[in-house]
């Protein structure tokens, strides 16, 4: 390996930000096994998954308006995740609708497993396009500022989809493929930006290297949109891979004997451009191999050995130069680059996401202003709770094994600081929503 220090549990090492060995491993294997350990499903024998999707689907249906038509909506992307996150749903008697955002990366293969799933289930499927010219020049703007996260326009594009949808639906659950058996491990500060739903990042990129044209179909959502939408509408993110005994490789079994799935080689690379981003610019250019994260995930989770890991490590991510030759041509043409341009970009220095406007400020605030909530006397902490809507509601609800958001699973909301933060942030997201219109009312020049 390249690096001196690496882990002998599982296969990160001192590319990792932070990265601290210990005795027992790293400090980011520890860090997962502490949650795996603390998983309340992750230690269910797998004999009880049946009834563990029964005692969720009821949950979720319990929470079904009276005027709605669907359950909940499934998040589907073509990936493993998602497909078989649809699957389960489907298998639990649950009416779903599916949504699927496509930003012009989407592969052959991803719209086949999509196809396929949707068709054999009788599901409902809505996909939100965004105007590729949009898209690609967001992209641009990202390639031009030499941040390390283009990805962040991909997620929190699926984020506003999907919460949109849920409202004009009127549907309470949202389901997706996040879980803790294949993404539970720490993403390195290093290896991607750590809030998604930063716009005022996005938008500040956007308004330095941007092409000035109208930005209409993008789907812009901040955290204070996400907040809102949780803790004012009640919508919910759940992760139903999270009430079974997870397995990638059995759930691979599944799909593919009763859907024809057709796995992809790593993780995420149902997209192109992920596919291309995490298998060539990343590594290129910012020296990062996600796929440590993604094995080291694996390993802990008993999916995968880490011989096996550390000789895939070993291997290109892209098996053969044809193969690589190729997706570089497409990406050129796809977004209007050239060779120079291509060479260029992977020449310049990185730059951080923090040398633009973030929300990263307000968040320390929250999190300084939480922490003193926090550690009030528990008897006024007592006289406070039962008033607030929905505590005891949320509380019972993860009780039963219905999960929440990624977002609060990381510490980005808390049960009574979320509440207080909506009002201390409420101007904010009214100021992001003028700077969405605005955005959208530029014209080409």
């Amino acid at each position: 390996m390249a690096h001196s220090q690496i882990c002998s549990r599982c296969v990160m090492d001192s590319s990792a930000e932070n990265f601290v060995l210990t005795s027992t491993g790293c400090n980011y294997c520890d860090d997962f096994k502490a949650k795996q350990d603390n998983h309340q499903n992750l230690s269910l024998d797998i004999k009880n998954d049946e009834f563990r999707l029964i005692e969720f689907a009821a949950e979720v249906k319990s929470r079904k308006p009276r005027d709605s038509k669907y359950d909940c909506i499934v998040g589907l992307s073509g990936g493993l995740d998602s497909v078989f996150s649809l699957h389960l749903a489907t298998k639990s008697g649950l009416d779903v609708l599916a949504v699927h955002m496509d930003n012009g990366w989407n592969s052959n293969l991803a719209q086949a497993n999509i196809e396929n799933i949707v068709t054999k289930t009788s599901t409902k499927l809505i996909t939100n396009v965004i105007s590729w010219p949009e898209y690609r020049d967001l992209q641009k703007a990202f390639f031009a500022a030499d941040v390390l996260d283009i990805e962040m326009l991909y997620d929190q594009a699926v984020y506003g989809t999907l919460f949109r949808v849920a409202r004009e639906n009127n549907v309470q659950t949202i389901i997706a493929g996040t879980n803790q058996a294949t993404e539970g491990f720490a993403m390195p500060r290093n290896f991607a930006y750590s809030n998604k739903l930063d716009s005022t990042n996005i938008l500040d990129i956007w308004n330095k290297y941007g092409s000035k044209r109208s930005i209409s179909t993008y789907p812009f959502y901040s955290m204070f949109d996400n907040i809102f939408d949780m803790y004012g509408r009640g919508i919910r993110w759940a992760s139903i891979l999270d009430t079974i005994s997870y397995s990638k490789s059995e759930a691979v079994k599944i799909l593919t004997n009763e859907y024809g799935f057709i796995p992809y080689p790593y993780k995420h690379y149902e997209s192109f451009f992920t596919r291309f981003y995490q298998g060539y610019l990343l590594p290129h250019k910012f020296g990062v191999d996600k796929r440590k994260v993604h094995f080291s995930n694996l390993i802990m989770s008993k999916d995968l050995s880490r011989e096996e890991a550390l000789k895939l490590l070993e291997e290109n991510p892209y098996h053969t130069d044809s193969t690589l030759e190729d997706d570089i041509t497409y990406f050129l043409k796809k977004m209007g680059f050239t060779r120079g341009d291509l060479t260029d970009y992977l020449m310049r220095s990185p730059v951080l996401h923090s040398q633009f406007k973030s929300d990263q400020n307000l968040l320390d605030f929250y999190h300084k202003v939480f922490k003193v909530i926090r550690y009030m006397n528990k008897y006024v902490l007592r006289l406070i709770l039962p008033v607030i809507p929905c505590v005891n509601k949320r509380s019972s609800a993860k009780k039963e094994g219905l999960m929440t958001s990624s977002i609060e699973e990381r510490g980005f909301v808390k049960e009574l600081g979320a509440r207080i933060f909506i009002v201390l942030t409420l101007w904010k997201r009214l100021s992001l929503k003028r700077k969405y219109f605005l955005v959208s009312q530029k014209s080409i020049k």
